[in-house]
């Protein structure tokens, strides 16, 4: 089976990359022509004609007669879609719609044609040829692939409702059985910590050689838990059986899952010999220790989702490569990666149509637009989406900066979302000044920031910042002047501002251990995904749980 599968990927991926390699060769000459080939298949929908796509000749016919939307604005053509209309915004086959919690309590729901799918599909195949070229041992384990279920509901058209990437999931299931770990069936369970805790149980039991999620906090979430219970995982394992009678996730799972994923296990003494072992020598189960074939996990590295990314070396060992997955949204997959421990991605400049607003025009009225041949090294830049899927001229919300080039195409990172800023008095400091001073006080001084929130306290005219740091005295008697000192270095607006005194100095809280585990769990139980949960790390109102993990204050 693994032979089938790598001959499978090495074949599909030689090929992928070829194609990318071409479009790369003439970013402009494949965006023109993707984007005419994009409006004549949906000259004929609602959208195509209200924007009277068949008269559109090229990219400047384009921009001024399609306008510039967010998800409101077209939010009324796609419940329109949901309840089964067709040729609304594309005249292609929607086969799912992708859900994604935003910004509100409702979901989005973005529309995915058979012919994105299949795209998205390929920039998946893409990937694990990368890595496989990479780790040529990445498939002599199994896979721990953490996604959200693929199927949540049904439309009223009754097309299927859900989270793309639990779709691949379940389809290698059905293809390839014994790569993953994890039974889909886990997915499906609500409660994240015993989701977690039964991730670490099958998992623990497998030679695993690589694992794949967006977002690094789960699978340290899931290490964490599986740490938290190696006595109960390692019994559970001798005896063949998910946990012990009276066990939480017992009662949160309940009976049908309980009988559903049983049938994969069985008694296994020699591993829980291994793992008693190890445990006893050790005092807990490190993944560097249990799964000595790992060879790669894959998960964002970039911004602030993948600031969490450096702390897998804490369980995997720094010798474990990460790679990027790429710049994914629910909107589209935009990116691919073409090396190890490198956040940057090559623009998928064959799958998707790209404009881009220069990121200090990005909240004008007025601001230029961009081609993806027209960026420049070093600059960060607002996206703009034209898929075939019926997303035109679709402003994501993303800020990603140009890094480098791959032959002619950009490679990019993503670095936040537009409102991962703050400005209460011209100072504009966004997520990046932080977490560059972050990391210049590491380089320093040895000094980890595991977490923060800074807060915009206009009605003062200040910055309060809370800090998830190790709990040393002298930490919290240094740490606020070094970062006061050094976002002055890296942002001189901010030392104007401050210098100026049109800002107040800020104000420092240290926070008790548990304080992020607890802020994601309550967005959880809002409805909110781990696999998609972001952190926000800029705002003007702290949480509404950030007040009571605050163990001191200190201020300048």
């Amino acid at each position: 089976m693994r032979y089938l599968l790598e001959t499978a990927i090495k074949i599909k991926g030689a090929m992928l990359q070829a194609r990318l390699d071409k479009a790369a060769e003439n970013p402009e000459g494949a965006q023109q022509k993707l984007l005419l080939s994009i409006l004549k298949k949906n000259a004929a929908c609602k959208y195509g004609k209200a924007y009277n796509f068949s008269a559109i000749k090229d990219e400047d016919g384009y921009r001024n007669n399609v306008p510039v939307v967010r998800y409101g604005d077209i939010e009324p053509d796609i419940r329109k879609m949901l309840e089964g209309e067709k040729n609304i915004m594309t005249c292609g086959r929607i086969v799912m719609f992708n859900m994604t919690s935003g910004t509100g309590a409702s979901p989005k729901y973005i529309p995915m044609t058979a012919e994105s799918y299949k795209k998205t599909m390929d920039l998946t195949f893409h990937w694990l040829y990368g890595a496989i070229k990479a780790h040529p041992n990445l498939l002599a384990g199994k896979n721990i692939g953490i996604a959200n279920k693929g199927v949540e509901e049904l439309s009223k058209g009754n097309t299927v409702c859900g989270c793309f990437s639990g779709m691949v999931r379940s389809g290698a299931a059905s293809r390839f059985g014994g790569i993953h770990a994890v039974p889909e069936e886990v997915s499906m369970l609500g409660d994240y910590k015993s989701r977690y805790y039964l991730t670490a149980r099958f998992s623990f039991e497998q030679n695993v050689s690589f694992i794949v999620t967006p977002c690094p906090l789960t699978i340290i979430n899931m290490v964490k838990t599986g740490m938290e219970y190696s006595g109960v995982i390692i019994e559970s394992i001798r005896k063949g059986v998910l946990f012990p009678e009276g066990f939480f996730a017992g009662e949160k799972a309940g009976p049908a899952l309980i009988k559903k994923l049983s049938k994969y296990i069985k008694p296994n003494p020699k591993r829980a010999d291994e793992l008693e072992s190890i445990l006893t020598k050790q005092g807990r189960l490190m993944p560097y220790s249990i799964w000595p074939q790992m060879q790669l996990i894959g998960c964002w590295t970039a911004g602030n989702v993948g600031y969490k990314a450096d702390e897998l070396d804490c369980y995997f060992g720094k010798s474990i490569a990460k790679r990027d997955l790429g710049y994914i949204a629910s909107e589209a997959a935009s990116s691919i990666p073409f090396k190890d421990n490198y956040p940057g991605t090559v623009l998928a400049v064959q799958n998707n149509y790209y404009e881009f607003i220069p990121e200090e025009q990005a909240e004008s009225a007025s601001y230029s637009v961009l081609s993806c041949w027209q960026l420049e090294k070093n600059k960060n830049y607002k996206i703009l989406l034209t898929n075939g899927s019926g997303l035109y001229r679709y402003d994501i919300g993303d800020i990603i900066r140009v890094v480098d080039f791959y032959k002619k195409a950009p490679v990019i990172i993503f670095q936040r979302k537009c409102n991962d800023i703050i400005d209460i008095s011209g100072e504009k400091n966004h997520v990046n000044h932080f977490m560059e001073t972050f990391a210049a006080i590491k380089k320093e001084s040895g000094i980890e920031v595991r977490q923060f929130r800074a807060v915009g306290n206009a009605a003062k005219s200040r910055y309060e910042i809370y800090l998830d740091v190790d709990e040393k005295e002298e930490i919290r008697q240094m740490l606020p002047q070094l970062i006061e000192n050094t976002l002055k270095a890296v942002n001189p607006e901010y030392l104007d501002e401050r210098d100026s005194g049109r800002l107040a100095p800020p104000v420092f809280y240290f926070m008790k251990p548990g304080w992020e585990a607890q802020i994601m769990g309550e967005h959880i139980n809002k409805g909110r995904r781990d696999t998609q949960y972001k952190w926000k790390s800029m705002a003007y109102e702290p949480d509404t749980k950030d007040g009571e993990f605050v163990k001191c204050t200190v201020s300048i």
